[in-house]
């Protein structure tokens, strides 16, 4: 544990007027900046797709076709087709490329197969960094986990079979997807670890 030490003055200077004129642009900016980020997906034509998507689509395809939906995320290397298909059909036009997403996937014990999706940034909230699929090796017993965009980090959220949204924690880590490949791994430990603790009480 680190401990702060401040050192103390005598006398605290009155802040200059100059000093304070300099200082309102950039604040103004960081206002600005944390009102965008929070922005709900309703916000745009791209956040309610998006949303759709990741928050509809890819959850009931996944609880009702688990073993053909891991298999298609994996032949395709990710969701791109998926996004791809809902943007055609909503007469949209797709503002993504095949390499703004990847996948992950295999076992993660001797009885359970975990796959990692991971999805361009998020524009607003809640929308996705990264969608966690677990199941048995016989693709029973599947939960999904979603890391959606908070004001700031994010949150460790999920999906059940009955469409119920549940929350589990906050991450507060702002800079939750500049190390994938880690936070990945850092998620995978923590929802495995969650899933075998509430499976059968919330999925």
């Amino acid at each position: 544990m680190f401990e702060t030490f401040r050192r103390k003055s005598k006398v605290q200077e009155p802040v200059k007027e100059e000093q304070k004129q300099a200082q309102e642009p950039a604040q103004k900016q960081a206002q600005k900046e944390a009102q965008e980020r929070a922005q709900l997906y309703v916000a745009s034509e791209l956040g309610v797709l998006r949303y759709g998507i990741e928050h509809k689509l890819l959850r009931d395809l996944f609880y009702t076709a688990t073993e053909a939906f891991l298999a298609r995320l994996m032949a395709e290397k990710g969701a791109y087709g998926f996004y791809d298909q809902y943007w055609q059909l909503s007469e949209a036009s797709n503002p993504y490329s095949e390499s703004d997403f990847s996948v992950k996937g295999g076992k993660i014990d001797d009885d359970h197969i975990m796959v990692s999706l991971d999805l361009p940034e998020p524009e607003y909230t809640p929308l996705c960094y990264r969608i966690h699929y677990i199941c048995r090796n016989d693709f029973s017993a599947p939960a999904m986990f979603t890391i959606e965009r908070g004001v700031t980090g994010g949150f460790l959220c999920g999906w059940n079979s009955k469409g119920d949204h549940l929350n589990f924690s906050e991450l507060k880590d702002p800079a939750i997807n500049e190390y994938p490949e880690l936070m990945r791994a850092l998620e995978a430990k923590i929802i495995f670890d969650l899933y075998k603790e509430k499976r059968d009480e919330i999925f």
